[in-house]
């Protein structure tokens, strides 16, 4: 195949099948989830075949057509029709035997009963953000999370299979905040991957001999690395980071238009101690103080470039002060894309050693 292919040889045309379509094959129910969109290149990769990642229609679509049994994510990223005869992507899911639930409150309610299975996050949650689930760091009550998937995906893949299933879970958005060089964010994201990864290990300790667990990475991002010219780490400084550099930013134009003219820099240095630990946790340097002081003043008279990742937008002050505290905390980040790094292979269960060095 070929970068930004989804499922398809070289000729972008000649479908090619994954493991999941094998388990199908063999008579395993299958389910597909992330905490992105269900339309996104990993889980695409597992039913879908098109010939460019962003054809998100398109991979709707052939969701909707796949045979597989539960999908889960936070929604389609274009589920509007493609003509004006055709009905949108949640009507074609439904009329192919899916029931599709906004939440865990519907997802409880409907999963008994469903023949298929389209578990999405809450419509409240879609209203602030439909292309993914909330950073764990930004996360609100009630929100969808990683471990609620799992375990929905298990409970229902259980229920229309007992003897086979195979799920691939995604824990996407780790990448997303090593696109951005979010440290705090990241290793939030690493840890609820971690609590969705025990929900699957406690299913494995009742199935010992009939379960396999695989965990790995499909590539690095951001060319993470511990230390950045010190030697002594202290990681515990991002404990003071309350929130994703890219709500920060939101944050920022919500302060700009909620307090006018009494949006000062004395009103932006506290606001930065609150979310960011600065000065108070997080001792800064004269040099830093300035730097910040000048970023607020561009955002204020109209001079702030910004800065762009993969998946954010964020404004100049606020890519400013995630990168103090990671300098702070001795992380640093060598690109804002993928890497050729290793990653590991870790797997318990029946066929585990298969999968030994």
């Amino acid at each position: 195949t070929y970068n930004n292919a989804i499922g398809v040889l070289p000729d972008s045309i000649t479908p090619i099948t994954s493991i999941a379509v094998w388990a199908k094959d063999a008579g395993a129910a299958v389910g597909i989830a992330t905490s992105v969109s269900v339309d996104h290149a990993t889980p695409a990769c597992f039913y879908a075949h098109q010939k460019h990642r962003k054809m998100y229609a398109e991979i709707g679509r052939d969701l909707v057509k796949s045979n597989f049994d539960f999908f889960a994510g936070s929604d389609f990223l274009k589920p509007a029709p493609l003509t004006s005869g055709e009905a949108d992507l949640y009507t074609q899911a439904r009329n192919a035997g899916f029931t599709i639930a906004n939440g865990k409150e519907e997802f409880n309610n409907t999963w008994r009963k469903a023949k298929r299975m389209i578990y999405l996050q809450s419509r409240e949650a879609n209203h602030r953000d439909s292309t993914s689930l909330p950073y764990a760091l930004d996360r609100k009550p009630g929100d969808l999370t990683l471990a609620d998937i799992t375990r929905g995906a298990i409970d229902f893949l259980l229920k229309k299979n007992p003897s086979k299933f195979f799920c691939m879970i995604e824990g996407g958005k780790i990448d997303w905040a090593c696109h951005t060089n979010d440290a705090a964010p990241m290793v939030h994201e690493v840890v609820d991957t971690d609590e969705a990864v025990r929900v699957a290990y406690e299913f494995y300790k009742k199935h010992p001999k009939e379960t396999l667990i695989l965990i790995t990475a499909d590539h690095e991002t951001g060319g993470l690395a511990l230390g950045n010219g010190g030697y002594d780490l202290d990681l515990r400084l991002l404990a003071a980071q309350t929130m994703s550099s890219y709500n920060y930013t939101a944050r920022l134009k919500y302060l700009r238009r909620t307090k006018g003219d009494a949006f000062t820099w004395d009103l932006v240095r506290k606001d930065l101690e609150v979310n960011f630990g600065f000065g108070t946790k997080v001792q800064l340097t004269r040099d830093e103080i300035e730097s910040l002081r000048k970023a607020y003043t561009d955002l204020v008279e109209g001079r702030d470039k910004g800065a762009e990742s993969l998946y954010a937008s964020e404004s100049g002050l606020s890519a400013l002060a995630k990168r103090i505290l990671a300098k702070h905390a001795h992380v640093a980040w060598t690109t804002g894309g993928h890497t050729d790094g290793y990653v590991p292979v870790f797997a318990i269960g029946a066929g585990a050693e298969r999968f030994h060095g």
